[in-house]
């Protein structure tokens, strides 16, 4: 386990430096910096929480950490994005205490997803702040879609692996016995994230709105 954990460690530091390289010779101007603050603020609140996660008895647990990272993303600066979700989760390790190769399992599998995201936004030419969008073309609506799904796609299969490992099962068996489920879960509360970075930039009022319909969300995934 330790060796997996340091493999995907690995792989999301390299993958970070490469965004982090592309997005320092080419800055956006555009970064939407308050509404990124608020969402960023909602990130941590919410990981160091326990009360608001919905737990499932095979695969662990459900939060809105994916749902919150993918909405930085949107919002112009993905380096920036991926240093919030990694203190997030650093937060979540201080407060339940947990394993440090469990601890450096989800810092590896969280950079290496989101700057997956970064990568395809980039070389999709959707790489702006969404909220600067005078309309809705649907070439940037497709790259965000692309973009979620493939950052769904590498989390599943870290997951999937690493349970794969602890347990001792084939990867096909830990899939069969929920790993696809939760990933259903997070996948539906990562649609609401565009919502999200809009509904903010819009009006921060929009932010009891948007709780309650991703809370109801939630728990639809649940069920």
């Amino acid at each position: 386990m330790a060796m997996l954990a340091g493999f995907i460690v690995a792989l999301g530091a390299l993958a970070f430096a490469g965004v982090a390289l592309i997005e320092t010779r080419h800055p956006s101007t555009d970064v939407e910096w308050q509404v990124f603050w608020v969402i960023a603020t909602l990130l941590l609140l919410t990981e160091s929480t326990p009360a608001a996660w919905v737990r499932y008895q095979q695969v662990g647990i459900v939060t809105p950490f994916w749902m919150f990272a993918y909405a930085l993303m949107l919002l112009g600066s993905p380096t920036s994005a991926v240093v919030v979700a990694l203190s997030a989760i650093t937060v979540r390790a201080l407060a339940q205490s947990e394993r440090p190769v469990e601890t450096a399992l989800r810092v590896g599998c969280a950079s290496l997803s989101l700057s997956t995201v970064a990568l395809a936004l980039y070389g999709l030419g959707a790489d702006g702040p969404i909220t600067t969008f005078n309309s809705a073309p649907w070439t940037s609506m497709a790259a965000i879609i692309v973009a979620g799904l493939a950052m769904l796609l590498v989390n599943t299969i870290v997951v999937g692996l690493a349970t794969a490992v602890e347990r001792r099962q084939r990867l096909v068996v830990v899939f069969r016995r929920g790993i696809g489920v939760r990933t259903t879960a997070n996948g539906t509360l990562v649609s609401l994230a565009p919502l999200w970075a809009i509904g903010v930039d819009f009006n921060w009022m929009m932010i009891p709105l948007l709780a309650i319909t991703s809370l109801l969300v939630l728990r639809s995934a649940q069920q």
